[in-house]
């Protein structure tokens, strides 16, 4: 397994707004220019339903969520953008609690991905259908700190090919009753399992 000499190439920041079954989620990097958006909805029989909104500038390095198709190095263009469509479907209805502090989920997702590119001097990324197959765990430590784990697995369902996998761990700290920050990090691994990149990344939760 191959890894990039820097420890940290990234870092993100999440503000998420909860009220009842509706969650707003906004996304930004530093050290890259793409963001998203994400509005999700928590049904009564266990579906979580959601669509982003994804806008990235593309350039040289692709930046984190960049594809060698975006690769713009053999052009001479400026900066270009590219935007991302993506509704999706996750069943959340598989929990079990270990203990009276430690809870495990698992969390399959199908998602749809939408391409959309500023001209035509990149190739056009083709519109396709992932299956996320993910697992989510915490640790109740005390009543204000909550370290957590996940593992996620992306196939392309259009080819039954395997893409990338990512890990996540972090620590949640409760502020107040509708309040939480923490900070994670997280490692993605292509389809050769090989490392895309390790960041750090913060979470800012509000729910009232």
């Amino acid at each position: 397994m191959l890894f990039r000499s820097t420890i940290l190439e990234f870092v993100e920041s999440n503000v998420t707004i909860e009220h009842g079954p509706l969650a707003c989620t906004f996304r930004t990097y530093f050290k890259d220019d793409y963001d998203h958006h994400e509005v999700k909805y928590k049904f009564a029989n266990g579906l979580v339903g959601g669509f982003r909104y994804a806008e990235d500038e593309l350039g040289e390095n692709n930046g984190i969520n960049g594809d060698p198709g975006y690769d713009l190095m053999g052009f001479d263009v400026g900066t270009k953008k590219a935007w991302e469509y993506r509704p999706w479907l996750e069943y959340a209805g598989l929990s079990w609690n270990v203990t009276d502090r430690w809870s495990f989920r698992a969390r399959p997702r199908i998602e749809y991905r939408m391409f959309d590119v500023e001209d035509d001097v990149v190739e056009e990324r083709e519109d396709y259908a992932r299956f996320r197959a993910g697992a989510w765990t915490y640790y109740q430590l005390t009543d204000k700190v909550v370290p957590w784990a996940s593992i996620d697995f992306y196939n392309n369902v259009s080819d039954m090919e395997f893409e990338q996998s990512r890990y996540q761990a972090g620590v949640d700290f409760k502020v107040t009753e509708g309040v939480s920050v923490g900070p994670y990090v997280e490692t993605r691994l292509d389809d050769d399992w090989n490392s895309r990149y390790t960041m750090l990344a913060t979470q800012l939760k509000v729910s009232f």
